[in-house]
């Protein structure tokens, strides 16, 4: 005899009592849900987790941690390829791995992968590959696991409550507040310029200044990639803004009138300011002297002895390293916004607007051929060929000697003289304008100005720093580049140049004014 359970409902004060319970339960189990399908989307997404789970993810990391470094940001295609082959030729012969690749078609599948990216260096006209932001991450996370720090210092914490405060005491409108942060701040110096009187003062040594020095170094290492993600921003926001322009997306009308009255949606992005804000400090000379200044001090300490010479080199390098890298992200930014300036400005976009067209309508005539019946009537017309058919007596034969042509005269052939490099570069610069040099002349006279912003300057300021070196097509050459990327005044000015038979001429041409960096 088999006992079946009784099943007591639940009085509704005991379901009352369970209904917070289910509640809860239930928003437990999407909390599990939201938080797996965000990390299932990461790992499918992010090519720092894809490296990290590669089967060959050691040696990945140790061939690119090896070749790139702060100083080595980028690197000619064929150079890396290079170098790979070696690295790998050397593991095969060393280790046990299996790895059947070049080292082009490692650079290539890794370019594919996300762990390298590929573009065309200004400087050398070719491909170089650089290291992408997921790659920078999983590098960082492997060193990590590798040389884990103990991120529990007291300076780690000192530095945290330091910009809390700054931040409470700037963001607050008390003004009592205010005042006594003021008074705090002013006491302490008196304090210390007491004992510095006293000679009672007292100085970081040991392993509170490597500690100190330790997490400054920790800080310095996440600026690369910080500046690799900035750059993945503003590529990012560029692609969405030509997208919304082409497709007709969501305040697409207000995107083309503010870039044809010269507003820069990129560089006015929150990450755009963000870096702006670094650029300019950057920029300022004489902090960066009493930066460098200081850093060149903390070197000479004792406790400073403690670090590597990959540190050392590091620390030593990080101004110039940080102009370099900000640089690159400046040109990316400026290229970036100015592309999209002239994609909107030259009408390129109603081009690309009807080819989106055509495209969608082939795309959905595909998908109706594709779901109708078979045996149904399709709204598709074809023109036909033809042949236009004549009668057979107005056919003519054709005669192949009619076709002939006389015959060519004895050409004499001479050898020709050996051409060097230099001679093949003024051969290219009698053709063709110099952009590059222009370009860097204009952006080397903005800078040298002492304000920022910067205050424009025309063609003939320009030229009166760089002298055209190709006469008036290096004239020619800034005119256009103002024209494309600067702005014409009512005004008028004159410009002069050297010819090749040295004679100087002259001639009057409309103010164009540079009031930004420009690109090529």
């Amino acid at each position: 005899m088999h006992r079946c359970p009784i099943i007591t409902p639940l009085s509704p004060a005991s379901s009352l009592r369970m209904a917070p319970l289910i509640v809860l339960d239930a928003r437990m189990a999407m909390g599990v849900v939201s938080q797996y399908s965000m990390f299932h989307d990461a790992q499918n997404a992010s090519s720092a987790w894809r490296l990290l789970r590669a089967r060959n993810a050691p040696l990945i990391l140790a061939i690119l941690d090896t070749h790139f470094n702060d100083e080595t940001r980028q690197l000619p295609a064929a150079e890396l390829a290079s170098m790979v082959e070696l690295d790998l030729q050397d593991l095969r012969f060393r280790t046990n791995i299996e790895y059947d690749r070049t080292g082009v078609e490692a650079c290539e599948q890794w370019r594919k992968d996300g762990y390298l990216a590929r573009q065309t260096a200004k400087q050398r006209r070719e491909e170089s590959y650089e290291l992408t932001s997921g790659t920078q991450a999983a590098l960082a996370f492997a060193k990590q696991l590798i040389q884990p720090r103990h991120a529990a210092t007291q300076s780690r914490l000192s530095l945290i409550m330091d910009a809390v405060r700054t931040l409470a005491t700037a963001s607050s409108t008390d003004i009592d507040r205010r005042r006594e942060a003021l008074l705090a701040q002013r006491a302490i110096l008196d304090e210390q310029l007491a004992q510095i009187e006293n000679g009672t003062f007292t100085v970081v040594e040991g392993e509170d200044g490597l500690e100190q020095l330790s997490d400054i170094i920790a800080l310095v290492n996440e600026i690369p990639l910080d500046f690799t993600r900035v750059k993945d921003d503003f590529l990012s926001l560029s692609k969405d803004l030509f997208a919304t322009i082409v497709g007709y997306g969501e305040n697409h009308q207000d995107i083309l009138n503010d870039i044809f009255a010269g507003i820069d949606h990129i560089g006015q992005s929150s990450a755009g300011r963000s870096f702006r804000g670094f650029y300019e400090l950057l920029r300022d000379n004489d902090l960066m002297e009493s930066f460098q200044d200081d850093i060149n001090a903390i070197l000479e300490t004792d406790f400073a002895e403690a670090l590597t010479s990959q540190e050392r080199r590091q620390l030593h390098g990080v101004v110039r390293n940080f102009l370099a890298q900000s640089g690159d992200v400046n040109d990316a930014l400026l290229s970036l916004s100015h592309g999209l300036q002239r994609f909107v400005q030259s009408q390129r976009y109603q081009t690309e607007r009807q080819i989106k067209k055509d495209i969608d309508r082939a795309l959905l005539g595909i998908h109706e051929l594709l779901t109708s019946p078979q045996g149904s009537h399709f709204k598709f017309e074809l023109s036909l060929t033809s042949l236009s058919m004549k009668p057979i007596a107005r056919w003519r034969l054709c005669n192949p000697a009619e076709n002939q042509t006389e015959p060519l005269l004895e050409i004499e052939t001479c050898a020709a003289s050996p051409l060097t490099l230099n001679e093949l570069l003024e051969e290219a610069r009698e053709t063709e304008i110099d952009l590059e040099e222009l370009v860097a002349n204009v952006n080397a006279t903005l800078r040298a100005l002492p304000q920022t912003p910067y205050q424009p300057i025309s063609v003939g300021d320009v030229l009166k720093n760089h002298p055209a070196t190709q006469g008036a097509a290096s004239v020619i050459g800034l005119i256009g580049l103002a024209f494309d990327q600067g702005r014409e005044t009512a005004e008028t000015e004159q410009v002069h140049w050297e010819t090749e038979d040295g004679r100087w001429k002259h001639s009057t041409i409309a103010r164009f004014e540079f009031y930004r960096e420009v690109v090529s």
